[in-house]
Parts: C-alpha cells; structure tokens; sequence
C-alpha cells in the first residue's frame, strides 16, 4: 500500500505548479513574438533603405552624364528656347515663361545645363556637332563647315510631384547644315492634356520619392559660390555643382536616405 501511495504521488502537477506553467507560457510567447515582430520590421525598414539608397545613386550618376557633357550652368532659358510646359513647383507655368534655376525653395532646386547639340549619342565617342547653316561659312565647303556656330540644346533637371525629371529643350530657331539631323528632341510630360506642342519625346523621369534636392555651385578653385542664387551672373564663375539628393519613403518619411556628387561641367 505505501508502495501505491508513493507512485501517485509522483505522476502529475499540482494546481499551483499548473497555474505557473500556464502564466508563463503566454509571456514567453509573446516575448517571442515581439522579438520576431521587430526584427521583421527593421528587415523591412533596412531593405527600403537599400532601395533608397539604389534609387539615390542611380539617379546622381544619370545626372553626372549630363553635366559632364554640359559647357555652360544657366540662371534661366536663353530667349530662343521655347517651352509650353515650364514648371513653378509642380505646377506649370505660362506657356514660354523660361525657367528659373532657383527652383520653388532652397530643397527644390532647377538645374539648367547648356549642351552642343550632337549628330549621335552625346555620350558617344564621335559625338560630332550639329553646325549652323551659313553661320557665317558655306555648309558646302567642308573646311569651312566647322568654323561654324555650334547648336545648343538645354538640359533642365526639375523636380515635379516627388519625381526628379529631365527635360530637353531644343533651339528652334537655329537652322542645322543639310544632312546635320540633331538626334536631340524637345521633350514634354507624358501625362499632360495637350501633349505633342512640337514635342517628339517624352521627359526622362530620373527617380521617384524624392524628398530633396539641392544645388551648390562652386568655382575652378573648389570654391563654393555662396551668392549664386542672389547673383546669377555668378554663374560664369561655375565650374562644379554639388548635387545632394534625399529620397524619402512614400508613407514613412522617417524612412529616407540622403547622398550628395560634386559633379565637374565639360569645359568644351
């Protein structure tokens, strides 16, 4: 009999030790599950950083093309451009109105870049120019051709509804030499009523998410120009602009990466 009262004591919890399993059991679990619930979280916020940071230097090295071809920063559109849908901020401004490389505030710079116009890719290796006709030689003459005026296109790099964007603007009031096909064309926003006022291409959308962007200008000296938005005429000194870009997540802005070039013109 004691050898059957030893044995049921030994099978089994008490009521004491049941209630202290059970209670300690959730807590673990939700230990757990926090634990796993954060870390899935920071996975997500790490991956969207990464992608941020993709988008951010994808989108400088887009720019550095261009500004390496560049012979010139400007403050605004010269007056043989013409542009229907020139932009203040995110909206458009008067047909013609030229821009302005101020931009909409001091996070929303315009970079405007004067470029040659070219026959072929302007980041080819032959990257010939388009001259004008009769400026002032003979077209015919093929010695003489080349002393002429060069063709000019603009670059304008804006900033529209979070969107970085690249606009090509045309001079069409300079007339090429015969056979010279500038394969520069003037572009516009693809989702506008009214699109194709001339337009043949559409703007090139650089990056999206855009929380920032911003221009510094500096001199041949690696000096930055501290009065190029009071100045314009301080552009002619321009030989470098800083690009810094801030990308932002759509719904969490504290979601973001910043990166900032120093970019060089081509100095053609």
């Amino acid at each position: 009999m004691k050898r059957c009262n030893q044995s049921n004591k030994q099978h089994g919890l008490t009521s004491v030790e049941l209630v202290v399993v059970l209670t300690i059991i959730p807590i673990i679990l939700i230990i757990f599950s926090t634990i796993f619930i954060n870390a899935s979280i920071e996975s997500l916020r790490s991956n969207a950083r990464a992608q941020l940071a993709i988008k951010s230097r994808r989108g400088l090295s887009f720019i550095e093309e261009s500004v390496r071809t560049s012979r010139e920063f400007l403050p605004d559109m010269p007056s043989n451009y013409f542009d229907h849908y020139a932009m203040d901020g995110d909206h458009p401004r008067r047909p013609g109105t030229p821009w302005s490389y101020k931009g909409k505030s001091s996070n929303s710079r315009v970079l405007i870049l004067d470029q040659y116009a070219t026959k072929g890719s302007s980041l080819g290796p032959a990257r010939l120019p388009v001259y004008k006709k009769d400026s002032p030689y003979n077209c015919s003459d093929p010695k003489l051709k080349h002393y002429n005026e060069k063709i000019h296109y603009l670059h304008i790099i804006f900033v529209r509804n979070r969107v970085l964007y690249r606009r090509t603007i045309v001079d069409n009031k300079a007339t090429a030499c015969p056979g010279d096909i500038q394969i520069q064309k003037l572009s516009c926003p693809p989702d506008w009523v009214g699109w194709g006022k001339g337009c043949e291409d559409m703007d090139e959308q650089i990056t999206d998410n855009v929380d920032s962007f911003t221009v510094e200008y500096y001199d041949k000296n690696n000096k930055l120009i501290n009065n190029a938005y009071s100045s314009p005429t301080a552009l002619q000194q321009a030989d470098r602009v800083k690009i810094h870009l801030k990308l932002a997540h759509k719904k969490k802005k504290d979601i973001n990466f910043s990166l900032g070039r120093m970019m060089t013109k081509g100095n053609q």
